[in-house]
């Protein structure tokens, strides 16, 4: 199974903005950006990022705000 599986991953640039002492202390765990791939047929698809994190946060702006992935039938495949 290769769900999860992400071998071209494109560059996606962060920005947050918070309280000086919340951000310095920041790590790359404290915020998880995830996409929606539900219901989406095979083929290339561009899909919104989402993020969610439980610190204390005024604003996280990615750039670019979407991906181009492309989803594969493995079951076609074999």
């Amino acid at each position: 199974d290769d769900a999860g599986n992400l071998s071209d991953v494109a560059a996606v640039d962060v920005t947050v903005t918070g309280r000086t002492e919340v951000v310095e202390a920041m790590t790359r765990d404290d915020l998880r950006l995830t996409i929606d791939a539900t219901d989406l047929p095979p083929g290339v698809q561009t899909v919104k990022i989402t993020t969610s994190y439980d610190i204390s946060l005024h604003r996280v702006i990615l750039t670019p705000e979407e991906i181009t992935i492309e989803l594969i039938d493995t079951e076609q495949e074999q």
